[in-house]
């Protein structure tokens, strides 16, 4: 549980410095300049994530449930996190549309695929892990609307077809092998 809790502070702590502590971000860009911010940004977001992935996997063992999932519970996974890998897709490709109509498609991505599985894992460890994936989206969403970030606009719908289809292979691709090699568990 040390190392599960321990990732949670590395991966969140440095996803909300602009949040938690004023000036951290301008100071780094300042000392190491973008791209050395962006290396340690990205060092300690992978390092957060490696312990909390080590850290839940131990921990589940011993976890008590917190609920018991529905029978059901696994076709509402496989659906929100289906859309979750098109809206990520998304998020990093030129399109229109989506973006237009879903204004923060890789956070409003992370919310559906933490609250998809959410319906398939119902232990300590588990509520904890998807549940504040989902409610740091929600407070990024309310800290860009604060800041007033400009919305996308329209580009066609050519780059949506793209991304739905980029999404849709890596949703097929991460379901089938790496989901079952990573984690132990296929969601199929």
């Amino acid at each position: 549980m040390v190392l599960f809790i321990l990732g949670l502070i590395v991966f969140f702590g440095i996803h909300h410095t602009r949040q938690l502590v004023s000036g951290v971000r301008d100071n780094a860009i300042a000392r190491f300049g973008l791209q050395g911010w962006k290396g340690i940004y990205a060092l300690l977001s992978f390092a957060g994530i490696a312990l909390m992935v080590i850290g839940w996997m131990q921990w589940r063992v011993d976890a008590p449930d917190v609920y018991i999932q529905p029978d059901w519970g696994h076709y509402v996974t496989e659906l929100l996190v289906l859309i979750a890998f098109v809206l990520l897709s998304a998020s990093s490709t030129p399109t229109g549309y989506i973006k237009q109509w879903v204004v923060h498609p890789m956070l409003i991505g992370i919310i559906l695929w933490s609250v998809g599985h959410l319906f398939a894992n119902g232990d300590l460890a588990s509520v904890l892990l998807w549940g504040v994936f989902a409610l740091s989206s929600i407070w990024h969403i309310i800290a860009a609307e604060m800041r007033h970030d400009p919305h996308p606009r329209s580009k066609g719908w050519q780059g949506d077809v793209g991304a739905v289809a980029i999404g849709v292979i890596f949703y097929f691709v991460f379901g089938y092998w790496l989901h079952g090699l990573l984690f132990g568990v296929s969601p199929f």
